[in-house]
């Protein structure tokens, strides 16, 4: 607005507030809302009265659709421009949409690895009603909303879920495929004719000429949505023709994959037809800022979804997003990561049909064979003693020692493919076993927060005889000073661990609990029996890792804690005795509540970026610390262990990192630099911008750089905690003999 005009911000008011109660969907609400801030933004003083009425529009954002497609930027200046219009109208109503549409902007950052907890975990991991589900059979497909602004059409890109349901045979003498959602346009009433004969001629193919006749429904969420265009054409073949050829029963057949985006019409003969060209941008914007795993497109738009894709990496470099481009219908089944592969077993397979038509006399004595087998295969094999765990397709797959398959967790593709892989210390602890009772039997151990499911997150421990041990999850009351809209949180759990340490003979369970959003981090110990936390210590920053060694070897094992300490923006070192887990952890009196009591560490220590971190960090406008990157320990000698610690963050793309050896009395016995860290190193002297080499001797020099925790600050000299001296009182002789030279 050039100039201000009370006349008409009233009429932009009441155009805005048309738009919003006029049409169920959120995103457009969102917009309409922000276009009028951007309009009055320089007189927002003299409009106070209608941006407050307007802050009570605010849609609540409650499902992963749609944030999708979403600029996390353009929504990251949104929100910055809401905190400050509610700061200045000291209106407190919104902050709790605020804190909402914070989160949301956290995911949508992961989604494209920008976010500092933007790793394998938070796509799988994320809890609350902003995880994505994934229900095979299902299929996303990008769509463009189109919608009239004050000025001009409008649009914005977004995705919609799609699903087929097969219905039953259809005795007409054609398969028949009717939506179930409203169609507009000129092709309304025609538009599924090419949908149905491509599918028909691919089961044909499949079949051998010999199928059945279909009836099927077409769903998209969000119905109240109208459908235009052809574009999901192809994905609503592919879709049909899978649930066609699972209800034909087949043992092998094919499921579209629940993290892939289609867009694409398709021909009766199952040629593949571009889409509207002037849609493509938003479509791929829909993808893009999302979860989605792989965009499918015509092959004659492929070159156009390219230059698009391309020029979204410059601003978002760590978004990886496939692009794959399809001719033919039947390319879809010809790349594994679009489709998924379901077999059924032989035996049950068979039964299945065979029960189908179980009053056939002939069946009769097939199945009741059959009942004899299955039974057999119900009871499960005779070693019932959990031992590993695989990861294959979906599930997790807990085993014997013989490989036998004793139970299975449904944990969901997206899942399995990030445990293959990626290194097992990054990852979140999943599934361990531990004979609690000393029969022979492990328990199960399960951290059921990277589990597909729709319990609530928390932790489970369970026998295969059925009997449920331990379940409960992790609303933890956690204030902070300068925070005070963080109220009780969900913790998820990242690292877990089983041993008796107090020495009274039963075995305790200690958690890292991370909170998604926040900076806070729990070192839990509980009773397995009474599900109560009866120690627990709180760090300002993110636990990555835990060992639990007894460094000094006197019958009390030591917590060591991969850390990230929030007050430094640098990677560290916690050893926690664990007589000594409560209170709260270094710099906890600036951010927690002040009633808790301040924990006493018996060593902490600060490993610094090196000064070609530092340097990198500034190329990207990240440091390692910022991204999060997960550092991780290895007990791997009973002499030392060993601290993987990564330089700066690279989104995956490379282990620039070093790897600290320090012996049981926590002093340093080696630093060694890995290969990507010495190629990076290289490059940066040979273009000038360091003046020496990186060598051993840089290292050596580099490791006079630790700070270490004296009890009220960091010093550069090794010490003990002095607090924790103090509190073993008498036994603090034996300590200072054996780790560090304290300052006395």
């Amino acid at each position: 607005m050039a100039t201000f005009d009370p006349f008409l911000v009233e009429q932009k008011f009441n155009e805005t507030v048309r738009m919003i109660q006029s049409s169920p969907s959120e995103r457009i609400q969102i917009t309409g809302i922000e276009h009028f801030i951007n309009e009055v933004w320089e007189y927002r003083l003299q409009v106070s009265s209608y941006l407050e009425q307007l802050l009570q529009y605010l849609p609540d954002l409650n499902n992963p659709l749609l944030l999708a497609g979403i600029h996390p930027k353009r929504f990251s200046e949104f929100i910055d421009q809401i905190e400050i219009i509610v700061e200045e109208l000291k209106d407190t109503s919104a902050e709790q949409r605020l804190r909402e549409y914070r989160e949301s902007l956290s995911l949508l950052k992961s989604w494209t690895g920008e976010n500092e907890s933007g790793n394998s975990e938070m796509l799988t991991g994320y809890h609350g009603k902003l995880k994505p589900e994934y229900k095979p059979g299902e299929v996303l497909i990008p769509v463009v909303e189109e919608f009239k602004s004050t000025e001009q059409d409008s649009g914005i890109g977004r995705l919609r879920k799609l699903r087929v349901d097969v219905i039953g045979e259809n005795k007409k003498g054609a398969s028949e495929l009717t939506p179930a959602f409203g169609v507009v346009g000129k092709d309304s009433g025609s538009f599924l004719k090419g949908v149905v004969s491509s599918a028909e001629k691919l089961l044909s193919a499949s079949k051998k000429g010999k199928y059945r006749n279909w009836k099927a429904t077409a769903h998209l969420s969000m119905s109240h949505a109208w459908h235009a265009g052809r574009s999901a054409n192809l994905a609503l073949a592919a879709a049909f023709y899978c649930e066609m050829l699972k209800a034909e029963e087949m043992a092998e057949y094919f499921r579209m994959n629940p993290a892939v985006c289609i867009s694409g019409d398709v021909d009766e003969y199952g040629h593949v037809l571009p889409v509207e060209g002037e849609s493509l941008e938003l479509k791929t914007e829909a993808a893009f800022f999302s979860w989605v795993q792989i965009l499918v497109v015509p092959t004659a738009q492929l070159q156009q979804v390219q230059d698009i894709l391309d020029h979204l990496k410059q601003d978002f470099p760590n978004r990886e997003l496939p692009l794959f481009g399809v001719s033919k219908i039947e390319e879809l089944f010809y790349d594994r990561r679009l489709t998924i592969h379901e077999k059924t077993d032989a035996i049950v397979h068979n039964f299945r049909k065979v029960w189908k038509r179980k009053f056939n006399v002939a069946s009769v004595i097939t199945v009741l064979v059959l009942l004899g087998v299955i039974t057999r295969l119900v009871y499960g094999p005779v070693d019932r003693n959990p031992t590993y765990v695989t990861y294959e397709g979906e599930f997790a797959h807990i085993r014997n020692a013989s490989g036998a398959i004793l139970d299975s967790k449904n944990v969901g593709e997206i899942y399995v493919k990030n445990f293959n892989e990626t290194s097992s210390q990054l990852m979140s602890d999943h599934i361990k076993f531990f004979d609690l009772n000393k029969d022979g039997i492990s328990e199960v151990f399960e951290n059921k927060t990277n589990v597909k499911s729709k319990k609530e997150e928390g932790f489970l421990i369970y026998s295969l005889n059925g009997d449920t041990l331990f379940d409960r999850n992790f609303y933890l009351d956690i204030r902070f000073d300068e925070h005070p809209y963080v109220k009780k949180e969900l913790f998820k759990v990242r690292k877990f661990e089983i041993t008796d340490f107090d020495k009274d003979g039963t075995n305790e369970l200690l958690l890292i609990l991370n909170i998604i959003g926040y900076f806070s981090s729990v070192v839990a110990i509980l009773n397995i029996e009474t599900e109560e936390i009866e120690k627990m210590y709180v760090s300002v920053g993110y636990l990555r890792d835990v060992e639990i060694i007894d460094l000094d070897e006197d019958g009390f094992e030591e917590i060591l804690l991969a850390a990230e300490l929030k007050g430094y923006r640098e990677k560290g070192l916690i050893v926690l005795d664990s007589r000594y887990v409560h209170g709260k952890g270094i710099l906890g009196e600036r951010y927690l509540k002040t009633d808790m009591e301040k924990g006493i560490e018996k060593a902490a220590f600060i490993i610094p970026q090196t000064i070609i971190g530092n340097i990198q960090s500034k190329n990207s406008t990240q440091k390692a610390f910022e991204k999060g990157y997960p550092n991780f320990l290895v007990h791997n000698a009973n002499e030392y262990f060993t601290y993987f610690v990564q330089d700066w963050y690279t989104g995956g793309l490379g282990d620039f990192g070093l790897i600290f050896e320090f012996y049981k009395n926590l002093t340093v016995r080696s630093i060694v630099s890995r290969d990507n860290y010495d190629i990076k190193a290289k490059e940066l002297y040979d273009s000038g911008q360091i003046s020496f080499e990186a060598d051993g001797l840089f290292l050596d020099t580099y490791r006079d750089s630790l700070q270490y925790w004296n009890g009220t600050e960091f010093q550069s000299e090794p010490t003990l905690n002095k607090k924790y001296l103090e509190a073993v009182g008498k036994d603090s002789t034996f300590y200072k003999g054996f780790f560090f030279k304290t300052m006395e």
